[in-house]
């Protein structure tokens, strides 16, 4: 699961956004992370813009929102990962401070008004956000190898409205596993739960719907 998701993923019984997320492993390798964590920390070098504009598009339409970004928790014990969410956090809140940020967003939303087709909307975001991407180019990279190149193998995902805690690769590595009550499997939950208590936090561990350990 690419920490990205977060900015998308709802509780399926209440509907609640964001949901909190605490990491327990990842998908890549330490020296893998190690490389991610250079890039980021490294003046970027061959760079293609294409791959970040997304990022800013997502950005500008409210796609990516600081509030789901900031309720991750990174219990993997990897100390690289904690500095790069450390970074990437740190980064996220300065960006979206920027005057040319907000101002971009503002002209996006009017965009919306107007009446023209998709494809022109997206045509203009698009060249907005390159032009973005270009002069933010440092603070840009960071989020992308954050957000999309790191992935997490498992972890569990919470909804603090309705108390709901859902895992992350705990059938297949990386799939958060969002599912209602009804088609859940207890004991592979309750399996789950026990692999990792000594990392989740004892309010998920005796609260938690629909399963828990009490």
């Amino acid at each position: 699961m690419k920490p990205w998701l977060l900015n998308i993923l709802a509780c399926p019984i209440c509907k609640h956004h964001p949901l909190m997320a605490f990491f327990f492993s990842w998908e890549k390798s330490d020296d893998e992370i190690s490389q991610i964590y250079r890039a980021m920390r490294e003046p970027p070098k061959d760079v293609n813009i294409k791959d970040l504009v997304g990022i800013v598009i997502d950005i500008l339409v409210d796609r990516i929102r600081l509030s789901a970004m900031e309720n991750i928790r990174d219990l993997t014990e990897n100390t690289l990962s904690q500095d790069m969410y450390t970074d990437f956090l740190g980064t996220m809140r300065k960006l979206m401070k920027e005057k040319e940020i907000e101002d971009a967003k503002n002209i996006c939303m009017e965009l919306e008004k107007t009446g023209k087709s998709l494809k022109e909307i997206r045509k203009k975001q698009e060249e907005i956000a390159e032009n973005l991407t270009k002069k933010f180019l440092t603070e840009i990279n960071k989020l992308y190898n954050y957000m999309i190149l790191m992935e997490v193998a498992e972890g569990l995902l919470y909804c603090e409205k309705c108390q709901r805690w859902y895992p992350v690769g705990n059938r297949v590595k990386g799939v958060p596993e969002l599912l209602p009550d009804e088609l859940r499997d207890k004991d592979v939950d309750l399996c789950f739960l026990e692999k990792w208590k000594e990392k989740i936090p004892k309010k998920i561990l005796i609260e938690g719907k629909p399963f828990s350990l009490q």
